[in-house]
C-alpha cells in the first residue's frame, strides 16, 4: 500500500468543536464502563458481569482505515492507522513450523 503524501509547509490548528450530544444508550454505556473502572477489583468468584446491551463499533483495525505496519522485531508488528493516528502493536508468542501451511 503506498503510504499518503506528506505536505509540507506552515499550519495552524483547527478550531475546537464542541461533541455531539450522545445517545440515551451511549451514555448509559459509558456511566457503566466509569462504574466498572472505579468498582473495587475483588469480585467473588460467582459473580458474573451480565453482556453488555450496547457495544461500540468501528475501533482497532477495521477495513475502511488505511493502515501501513511494520516489523519491530521477529515477533512484534507495529500497525499505524493514517485515519486516526492509533498505533497498534501485534505480537506473535511463538510460530510452530510444519511440513505444508506455517502453524501460527
Amino acid at each position: 500500500m503506498k503510504k499518503p503524501e506528506v505536505k509540507v509547509g506552515s499550519n495552524r490548528p483547527q478550531a475546537p468543536v464542541a461533541e455531539a450530544g450522545l445517545s440515551a444508550e451511549r451514555t448509559a454505556w459509558r456511566a457503566a464502563q466509569k462504574k466498572r473502572a472505579t468498582a473495587p477489583a475483588a469480585r467473588s468468584a460467582g459473580a458474573t458481569a451480565a453482556a453488555p446491551a450496547y457495544v461500540p463499533e468501528g475501533q482497532g483495525d477495521v477495513p475502511w482505515h488505511q493502515v501501513t505496519d511494520f516489523r519491530i522485531t521477529d515477533s512484534l508488528v507495529a500497525r499505524v492507522n493514517y485515519s486516526t493516528g492509533n498505533l497498534m502493536l501485534a505480537g506473535t508468542d511463538f510460530d510452530v513450523a510444519g511440513v505444508g501451511q506455517k502453524l501460527h
